[in-house]
């Protein structure tokens, strides 16, 4: 994960076929994501409801069994990092329909300009829809870390 002002490179485990401009083959093997916009305000928040239902959750459940909040947590392995975000708040959600909320939004957000595969080509829902599980969960893992929980968990200035 290669983290720039507002994009993040995520190389995938395996490449997408697609079409360029002209019906020219191409494949790609890294995805650019890009920071959302209002224009994605609709899976950003389908997205940000799921999130909060799921940290809501856990604290929930951690003040009832008297858990601490907080956990020292290991260094993250940045090829799995993405994927490990995704595959812990799947641990944590107590409703399916949350995490397929999650993930319906995140789809949203990608095909909605949050994805591109070169310079001219968004990415469309078929395109992401032929992503292998774990490349699915490193994107949205990776786009949620860096461009959505950042703006959620930021403490408000005065």
């Amino acid at each position: 994960m290669d983290i720039q002002q507002d994009e993040i490179k995520v190389t995938l485990s395996r490449p997408i076929q697609y079409h360029r401009k002209g019906n020219a083959s191409a494949e790609a093997d890294v995805v650019t994501l890009r920071a959302p916009t209002l224009r994605q305000r609709k899976h950003l928040a389908k997205v940000k409801s799921a999130v909060g239902s799921i940290i809501l959750a856990q604290q929930t459940r951690a003040q009832k069994s008297g858990a601490p909040e907080k956990a020292e947590a290991p260094e993250p392995d940045e090829k799995r990092f993405g994927h490990d975000v995704v595959m812990m708040m799947a641990l944590m959600a107590d409703d399916p329909d949350t995490i397929t909320m999650f993930e319906d939004g995140m789809l949203g957000v990608l095909v909605d300009g949050g994805c591109w595969l070169d310079l001219e080509t968004k990415a469309t829902m078929p395109m992401l829809e032929s992503l292998s599980m774990d490349d699915s969960s490193r994107i949205f893992g990776a786009y949620l870390s860096a461009f959505i929980l950042p703006s959620m968990l930021s403490a408000p200035t005065a």
